[in-house]
């Protein structure tokens, strides 16, 4: 499917696709556009998220924890994550002490 370009060493930055007899750089400018057009990230958007974590403890040994997360199910993603950051949820958990 890639052919050597035209130094004649394949696996470089100037190898040929096949079908269409372009290079990769051609390729990925076509598809994605070049970097000023279609930039990945120009900033890091400022966010805010709200969260509500307690606790009841039943006695000395038993206690149930809760806590919800992204109350307003923000959306939000850091610059390196590449997937969108967690929605809202729940976690309940019971515990005891043996």
């Amino acid at each position: 499917l890639i052919g050597a370009g035209a130094d004649g060493r394949n696996n470089t930055a100037d190898d040929i696709l096949s079908l269409t007899g372009e290079t990769v750089t051609q390729v990925q400018n076509r598809v994605l556009g070049t970097a000023s057009s279609a930039p990945l990230f120009t900033a890091v958007p400022g966010y805010g998220l709200v969260g509500l974590r307690g606790a009841i403890r039943f006695g000395e040994s038993s206690e149930v924890f809760v806590d919800f997360e992204n109350i307003a199910d923000k959306n939000y993603r850091g610059i390196s994550w590449g997937v969108d950051g967690a929605g809202r949820s729940v976690t309940l958990r019971y515990r005891y002490k043996f």
